[in-house]
């Protein structure tokens, strides 16, 4: 079985490899050679290398027909931190194949395992369960009740798992996760309308058993002597901030990207809010900042060692506005001492593209699409 190998004419997709027989069109065929699976290795793309070429007879087990099984790389490259980076690819193309080639990115989740989980990956179910959780809460007709859960980097710590998912025990394994622990003793006593009265050693039963569609509009509801309702009671969300402006107040927020608790994406949708809310430029006296990697007010692989308290004296005395906050990398981080602007939302520090990339002084704050 003979292949050609094409040059793709988008980024994404570097290399296609289509059986010789089926009659490429005439840029194709000039722009194709024609090699066997093994001989794919010596195939020459601008920026890719095949490393593996092989053809593997069918199996059973796994299900597999006959197929040529290419490995490689493209886009090699020594990133900002020094280390060597690249984008890989795996196919597998069957012998007695139509030609037809589908490629679907993996929206970051690719490296999911097809059995059980390793080191390296996650299993389907613990993908899918993964973005059930990070697409927030939701009733059985898919409305959200809260906000949805950036994919951000302090996911992987301490500090995330401990309120998500709790610590390893020996056995017999616990539910010690913060948030259960903890919302345990405070929905049905603080968080719903009227309040629950369940016996402590019921608490960790009815959090299980708390319905989305039955249960969750008493967080919003009143009930007899019980006004506010608890969300109104219990949350800081007010948009409309036009009377805090009139005195010459100023307000600074700061948000842990990787906050297991509250999730970064409510407050940047109540930002938003105060945008459309309260006429005029809110950041002349509204300021948000984010900290990526951060957890819940600190921890993580993140810059979260700063003086928020300075720049506001600053802005509020002497009207210096606060478009960035130097932040410094924790003991526990992966770079201790790592100096970083933390800048006003929406801008996002970016690397000038030379210079020392644990230093601060080499990154500038900038809007999302400004490159």
């Amino acid at each position: 079985m003979s292949y050609h190998a094409v040059l793709s004419l988008t980024p994404f997709v570097i290399i296609l490899l289509t059986v010789a027989g089926l009659r490429p069109s005439p840029t194709t065929k000039a722009r194709a050679g024609v090699f066997t699976c093994t001989e794919l290795t010596q195939v020459t793309i601008p920026n890719v290398k095949i490393s593996l070429a092989q053809v593997n007879p069918a199996t059973t087990n796994p299900l597999a027909p006959a197929h040529c099984e290419v490995v490689g790389k493209f886009n090699e490259r020594i990133g900002v931190d020094g280390k060597p980076y690249a984008i890989g690819f795996h196919l597998r193309l069957p012998i007695d194949w139509n030609g037809r080639f589908f490629f679907q990115g993996g929206g970051g989740l690719d490296g999911k395992c097809p059995g059980m989980k390793t080191p390296m990956c996650l299993t389907v179910q613990q993908v899918t369960a993964l973005n059930k959780v990070f697409n927030g809460a939701r009733n059985s007709h898919g409305d959200l009740l809260y906000a949805t859960w950036p994919f951000d980097t302090g996911i992987g710590t301490f500090g995330w798992r401990i309120w998500k998912i709790g610590a390893p025990t020996p056995p017999p394994l616990i539910n010690n996760a913060i948030n259960l622990t903890l919302g345990a003793s405070a929905l049905p006593y603080v968080f719903v309308a009227p309040p629950d009265t369940p016996q402590s050693g019921q608490l960790v039963s009815y959090i299980f058993q708390f319905d989305f569609d039955t249960d969750a509009p008493r967080i919003f509801q009143t009930s007899g002597i019980y006004t506010p309702s608890p969300m109104e009671f219990m949350s800081a969300n007010h948009t409309d901030l036009r009377e805090f402006r009139l005195y010459n107040n100023k307000l600074l927020i700061y948000h842990g990207v990787s906050d297991p608790v509250f999730s970064v994406n409510d407050t940047i949708n109540w930002y938003n809010r105060v945008q459309t809310d309260t006429p005029g430029l809110v950041d002349e006296f509204a300021r948000l900042f984010l900290i990526p990697g951060m957890n819940h007010c600190g921890g993580g692989p993140a810059t979260d060692q700063f003086d928020a308290l300075t720049p506001l004296v600053e802005w509020v005395e002497h009207g210096k506005k606060p478009d960035q906050i130097i932040g410094t990398a924790n003991a526990g981080s992966p770079w201790p001492e790592r100096t970083r602007p933390l800048c006003s939302y929406p801008n996002q520090a970016r690397y000038k593209g030379s210079g020392d990339i644990n230093d601060a002084a080499n990154f500038i704050c900038e809007r999302p699409d400004a490159r």
